[in-house]
């Protein structure tokens, strides 16, 4: 996420959604097994850590990682 003076240094460390992407990727390539959770770094100059685990038979990838909240807010849609 991109966030000019919101977030320090204006990006958070970790991009889950490129994460969302790339781990199945990885996964299928690596041919590592279902159920089996993967670590993903991000190797910036302040980094990160994602535990990853890809459910193929849902298509979904679960995400671990500390957070930190940093804003918050509410969408109205009409």
């Amino acid at each position: 996420m991109f966030a000019p003076g919101l977030v320090p240094g204006d990006e958070d460390h970790v991009c889950g959604s490129a994460h969302c992407v790339i781990g199945p990727y990885w996964y299928k390539k690596l041919g590592i097994s279902r159920g089996n959770e993967i670590i993903a770094r991000q190797v910036s100059p302040r980094g990160g850590e994602l535990k990853l685990l890809w459910e193929a038979d849902e298509n979904v990838l679960r995400l671990k990682g500390v957070t930190k909240i940093l804003a918050q807010g509410e969408l109205e849609v009409v």
